[in-house]
């Protein structure tokens, strides 16, 4: 199935693979018991921002990443998530999303989705 939607910045049409990569980052950077009529969307990322930058702390990142795609985001099999801190924003993380997308013809495609988290 072909998804349409809108792009969030522009407002302008966007479809798949846009809107996929939207999706991911909002899905991310939405903090879980924020949306109004959708409390258990997101994931419990955006907290562990102002976690120590410890390997601990990197793997409950990967794990909240990785859990939250596969509760909302159907279209993703993950298979690997890494993240690096961004020097240019303090407090921020670049994380990096490595899957298979589910495509309308029911085979699966790689896809690598970035998206910024924090400051």
């Amino acid at each position: 199935m072909t998804y349409l939607g809108m792009d969030a910045a522009t407002g302008s049409r966007i479809t798949s693979r846009q809107h996929l990569r939207q999706s991911v980052g909002k899905i991310l950077t939405t903090a879980i018991g924020t949306r109004l009529r959708r409390r258990p969307f997101g994931s419990v990322g955006p907290s562990l921002v102002d976690a120590p930058s410890n390997p601990m702390a990197l793997v409950q990142l990967y794990a909240a990443a990785a859990t939250a795609l596969a509760a909302w985001e159907p279209r993703l099999v993950v298979r690997r998530v890494s993240a690096r801190i961004l020097t240019d924003a303090l407090g921020g993380l670049e994380i990096t999303i490595e899957a298979d997308e589910l495509s309308d013809d029911g085979n699966l495609r790689p896809v690598t989705v970035n998206t910024s988290l924090g400051a």
